[in-house]
């Protein structure tokens, strides 16, 4: 294959990785808001449960443009509710911890493929690193204790497309 071909495809199966991790994440969230008791979590997480929703819908229309066949939603649902149990988080921190940990490395993957997408993908690829840099905020404004922790979620529901 090609070089020119070959980092093409590299583009569409990381595009496909990304768009069915969004579905599973959506599921993830919504699986450990019914983990956590305390309304103000679930709450919280619920909103994450929507931004995830948001970013895998603005990309549905790039996997539809390059002719990508993801994995049924059903499928991936279950994926997100098996990391919810495999993780098995119990305390609030460990989870917030744990996004603070993980989601850096996501923001570094995502402007990777935003910086390889073609022109036309480029809103969508920004808004896949935007809602991970939302994410990231919340959770290491929650380890700190701040009072206003979902700022960059609400912002960037209010941007995202419904």
């Amino acid at each position: 294959m090609p070089p020119l071909e070959m980092a093409k495809q590299s583009y569409r199966d990381d595009l496909l990785q990304a768009y069915e991790a969004e579905i599973a994440g959506e599921a993830y969230f919504k699986a450990l808001a019914r983990v956590f008791s305390e309304p103000d979590h679930q709450e919280k997480l619920m909103l994450l449960a929507e931004v995830k929703q948001r970013t895998w819908k603005s990309l549905r229309r790039l996997i539809s443009r390059h002719g990508l066949k993801p994995r049924d939603d059903t499928a991936l649902a279950i994926r997100g509710v098996n990391w919810a149990e495999e993780r098995a988080f119990q305390r609030w921190n460990d989870l917030m911890e744990n996004m603070t940990t993980c989601y850096p490395g996501f923001i570094e993957k995502f402007k990777a493929l935003h910086a390889t997408g073609p022109d036309e993908d480029k809103d969508a690829l920004q808004a896949l690193v935007d809602h991970e840099v939302a994410l990231l905020s919340f959770a290491e404004r929650e380890v700190t204790g701040d009072t206003d922790s979902l700022s960059m979620v609400r912002e960037y529901l209010a941007v995202a497309g419904a």
